[in-house]
């Protein structure tokens, strides 16, 4: 037989990766989101006239009201069913394409048809071309019980197999299906595999399988990439045939998370990633004794993500097995699950029982929600790195593995994903690429083991104002209890003071659920999709009639949906009923209830204009807030309600206390801090705080009977009928803050019978109204940087980190480690009225390492432009901090500070550490998450400043103006709309008419006293009084 061969590429382009960013899904496909999987193989094959074979579009698709089906055209080693230019056909296909007639009868129909096609086995290319066959270490012929003889990708089979699927595409195929591992999972020895292997690495085939020898992982890597290689060649030549043709690549292997079996490349060249309902969850039964065994519901979630995100967004393929068996709620229940992902659910309808009804709720579903997510992307503020090098390097299936990398990357995905926050993955080749996709935080569960390459992608990433979070070792995710509670809160807590919040977040919720951000722009309009789910562990899959016994969950409500953004949208509608969906906005967050739901909750919120988050104005965050109650409620958690406190002296069931928890180690210098918490109500009650040594509660979990104890008392408030209380905890702050900086506090009321409703941090209608700590900080004026950056050496010399954090770091190992950080400030106005000037500098942690200044000459440098190549040298040092472990670094820079002043004003200063191989990240002006925290110098016995500025004259109205004093901007909170704005002089001179916004741009202001009067919709007039600097 002649073999007539299509030409294609005879190697993969050196930049194909390149061309995968701009790859989509065709929109038939894309916007499909519930697809039907049958087999329609033997015996069918035997009688195409047979009326499912024959009518299957018709009388089953069609019927259940789907629109897309994958039905066999090649299954194992079997002959096709069309007469080809090559191979063997069946005897039908002598006087008949009984492929083309299926093809036909889909589209009369107006379905489509996917060919699921066995493409690593043949039986003609196994006897008439047996040197294509794989073979294993022992030269032995590969063979897959129940599939057929593996023929390798390497060899001329994948140009023949190319001209086969040409066929398909020229009959009309819409789709082509390549299930399974597609090489063998240890690797392949034929002949050409060994001979390609020497070529491209100059090294000769390993003999034998081990695992830890890295010409093994140098054969396994080479076998993967043989793989990306094949179907790159097969997508090329597709396309070129039918740009409308969806290839869909499978994989049971990765999405296990564990198996070095292909890489994620392959996947971003497919149209979808094929993978299947249980994958992942087969992971869980083999985790290494010694390790925690991830939640099987956040391990599911996590698998979801990743099976999207490697596809770089596009939806993942999801085959549902068995589901002819099962309850349609289950059928259902899958549907929903997958599409809230984002992804599509194939569903598994058996043919002896076709056209199976059960299967209609799950397609309705499908069809009504489809359309929302058509062409949607993830939103996703956390990126968590999926490093493929460290999963080579410690091997993910042993317990090294799993504490140096696959621990971490589960813990950090299940810390954001308790806090609903948007987050996804990034491969190896998304970070080359430096695909952030606008993504504030990257998370890298392995440092050790990223490449130059990458980390030059990384240090862009800060640079342009990204964060950086990297393993702390201290952070035992690995041993599950305490040390994962603890390592989950860090990470947690870490999230919150990130300058750049997430746009979305969601809170409450009376059960587990899964949350999903989505966005897209649809035809000038900016739309996002909050998508829910519940929980999905009961639903039974499976290949014969069944239940697994569990029960389906109750429905979730009491979700709120928060969208960090005042922009008013044009409309907000529950997707599922198609009704609108009320909204309040307020301190320029908006935020709704999510209605109850059983399956899945969508919310769409349409724009004018693309949202944009606001930043992190918090300079003390509350981690925790929750209230307990006694006697028959001991066991109850009330952790996302307001707080609570109640004395009984009747019913011990009627008892309440509340609890908080705050992170001050952001805290810097002060002069005292209070504690206020503001009333619902106007009832006069006597409040108690005691201060709670045990920090270990959380609000999500605690209860009465786990509630820490309380310890010394901080004092009884009497509040009459003001709505605010406050105490002063000072001391303990300072006592906090030489320890860990957690501080819990306990609320009380004694007054017998008496109610009191505090607001929460979830119930508070104002920032202004949740718990907080106010703070007044030291006498002394801030002079911030005019620039400041970081310089990197070796492959980052010529790199600009201008807009990151401040990094310094030793490292005789490697010069592309070291690191050097440069700060310049203007003091040429600050004039000679203080006592001595302080340079002053904010550790992101606690690390010991010293550190050293130094002044530097030459001034002629901006964050914007300098690096490790044109970086200024030093000159004279400013001192030496031995083996710092606190987070603040001082310097008393008085005398050189005024030698500048007498010249042109202007200081830099370089800072070095100087212990080998400890990195030391340090805040910048741009990443510092408050004014206290930013590189500054103080200058000592000024005027005592306050974090925020209240209106004067307002009584009860919770209006305040911020920062004050101010460099450049005074931003407005309390009032959401206003009329107004004037702004007058120490001498009374208005120098300021505007019409109300919520911010006031003051950099072109003279330094001195202002005062401020805003008139809102009410015709109220607020006063203030604020400093500019």
């Amino acid at each position: 037989m002649v073999l007539l061969v299509y030409p294609v590429y005879s190697q993969t382009e050196p930049n194909w990766i390149d061309q995968v960013t701009n790859y989509q899904q065709p929109s038939w496909f894309n916007r499909e989101r519930v697809q039907i999987h049958t087999r329609l193989a033997a015996p069918y094959y035997n009688n195409p006239d047979h009326p499912i074979y024959s009518n299957w579009a018709r009388d089953v698709i069609s019927v259940i009201g789907a629109t897309v089906f994958t039905r066999h055209i090649k299954t194992n080693d079997d002959p096709i069913h069309w007469q080809s230019s090559w191979g063997k056909w069946t005897d039908f296909a002598e006087n008949r394409n009984i492929i083309q007639e299926a093809i036909n009868e889909a589209h009369t129909h107006n379905t489509k048809m996917i060919g699921y096609y066995n493409h690593y086995s043949d039986g003609y290319i196994r006897d008439n071309y047996p040197e294509y066959k794989c073979k294993d270490v022992n030269g032995n012929d590969i063979i897959r019980e129940g599939r057929g003889t593996m023929i390798c990708f390497n060899s001329p089979y994948i140009d023949l197999l190319a001209t086969r699927l040409i066929e398909f595409a020229q009959m009309g195929g819409d789709g082509l299906y390549f299930d399974e591992i597609h090489m063998p999972r240890e690797g392949c020895w034929c002949n050409y595999c060994k001979t390609k292997f020497n070529e491209l690495t100059g090294q000769t085939a390993p003999t034998t399988i081990n695992v830890n020898s890295q010409l093994y992982k140098d054969y396994q890597n080479f076998n993967n990439e043989s793989v990306v290689e094949g179907f790159y060649k097969l997508r090329q030549t597709l396309e070129a045939e039918n740009p409308d043709l969806v290839m869909i690549i499978g994989s049971n292997t990765l999405p296990k998370l564990t198996e070095r079996h292909l890489n994620t490349n392959l996947f971003r060249l497919a149209h979808a990633h094929k993978t299947e309902w249980d994958i992942s969850q087969r992971t869980l039964s083999s985790v290494p004794n010694g390790i925690m065994v991830p939640d099987e519901k956040v391990w599911r979630g996590l698998s979801y993500t990743f099976s999207r995100d490697i596809s770089d967004g596009r939806p993942a393929h999801y085959w549902v097995p068995g589901m002819s068996f099962v309850p349609s709620k289950d059928i259902l229940g899958a549907t929903a699950g997958l599409i809230s992902f984002g992804n599509i659910a194939n569903l598994d309808m058996r043919e002896t029982l076709s056209p199976d009804l059960d299967f209609i709720n799950a397609v309705t579903y499908g069809n009504n929600v489809s359309s929302v997510f058509e062409d949607s992307k993830p939103n996703r503020w956390l990126l968590i790195h999926f490093n493929e090098k460290a999963l080579e390097t410690y091997s993910g299936e042993t317990a090294n593995g799993w504490s140096n990398f696959l621990s971490p990357f589960y813990g950090s995905y299940y810390a954001a994903s308790e806090n609903k926050l948007s987050v996804g993955i990034i491969t190896d080749s998304q970070l080359k690429q430096g695909l952030f996709q606008g993504a504030k935080v990257l998370f890298t569960p392995n440092t050790e083991t990223i490449s130059a390459e990458l980390q030059i992608k990384i240090d862009e990433f800060e640079s342009q104002g990204g964060v950086v979070i990297t393993e702390d070792p201290s952070w035992e995710w690995e041993n599950g209890g305490t040390d994962f509670n603890n390592a989950k809160n860090e990470f947690q807590a870490i999230l919150n003071n990130v300058y750049s919040q997430p746009l979305f977040k969601s809170n409450g919720g009376s059960g587990f659920y899964y949350v999903n951000y989505f966005e897209k722009n649809d035809a000038g309009k900016f739309k996002y999709i909050a998508s829910y789910s519940n929980e999905l562990e009961w639903v039974t899959v499976g290949a014969t009639a069944q239940t697994n016994g569990n029960l389906q969950p109750d429905p979730i409500s009491g979700i709120k949906l928060i969208v960090n953004s005042g922009q008013i949208p044009t409309s907000v509608r529950n997707v599922l009923t198609d009704t609108p969906v009320s909204f309040n906005i307020s301190n320029g967050v908006l935020s709704l209830d999510v209605p109850n739901f059983q399956n899945s909750g969508l919310i769409e919120l349409t724009y004018d204009e693309p949202l944009i988050a606001q930043t992190n104005n918090n300079s003390l965050f509350l981690i925790d807030d929750a209230y307990v109650q006694g006697g028959t409620n001991g066991d109850s958690n009330f952790g996302v309600a307001r707080l609570a406190t109640k004395r009984d002296d009747a019913f011990s069931n009627q008892v309440q206390h509340s609890y908080l928890k705050f992170d001050l180690t952001h805290l810097g210098a002060y002069q005292n801090v209070k504690l206020r918490l503001t009333k619902e109500d106007s009832i006069n009650n006597n409040f108690e705080a005691f201060f709670v040594t045990d920090d270990s509660w959380l609000e999500s979990t605690i209860t009465w009977n786990t509630a820490p104890v309380a310890g010394t008392s901080l004092g009884i408030i009497s509040s009459g009928t003001s709505p605010q209380i406050e105490w002063n905890i000072t001391d303990i702050a300072n006592t906090e803050l030489s320890g860990d900086g957690i501080i819990s506090i306990m609320i009380v009321s004694s007054i017998n019978g008496l109610q009191s409703n505090l607001y929460s941090k979830e119930t508070a209608p104002t920032n202004s109204k949740k718990p907080l700590l106010a703070v007044t900080v030291d006498s002394s004026e801030r002079q911030f940087p005019v620039d400041d950056a970081y310089v990197r050496a070796g492959t980052g010399s010529e790199v600009n980190f201008g807009t990151a954090r401040l990094i310094t770091k030793r490292d005789d190992s490697s010069v592309n480690l070291e690191r050097l950080s440069f700060v310049k400030f203007d003091l040429s106005n600050i004039g000679t009225n203080y006592n001595n000037l302080t340079f002053t500098l904010t550790k992101e942690d606690n690390i010991s390492n010293t550190f050293e200044a130094f002044l530097v000459t030459d001034d002629n440098w901006s964050e914007n432009n300098i690096t490790w190549s044109t970086a200024p040298k030093a000159h004279t040092s400013l001192g030496k901090i031995n083996n710092s472990t606190t987070n603040k670094l001082e310097w008393d820079i008085t005398n050189v500070a005024q030698e500048e002043q007498n010249k042109d004003g202007i200081i830099t200063i370089m800072i070095i550490s100087s212990k080998n191989g400890i990195q030391s990240n340090i805040y910048s002006k741009e990443s510092a998450p408050t004014d206290l925290d930013k590189p500054a110098v103080i200058i000592n016995n000024k005027t005592s400043l306050n974090v925020l500025s209240y209106c004067y004259n307002c009584e009860e109205k919770n209006v305040y103006i911020s920062p004050n004093p101010t460099l450049d901007v005074i931003n407005i909170t309390g009032i959401d709309m206003g009329k107004k704005i004037y702004l007058y002089n120490i001498s009374g001179k208005m120098v300021l008419e505007q019409d109300f916004t919520p911010s006031i741009n003051t950099k072109k202001l003279l330094k001195g006293m202002y005062f401020l009067t805003i008139v809102d919709k009410e015709n109220f007039k607020h006063h203030f009084k604020f400093i500019k600097k």
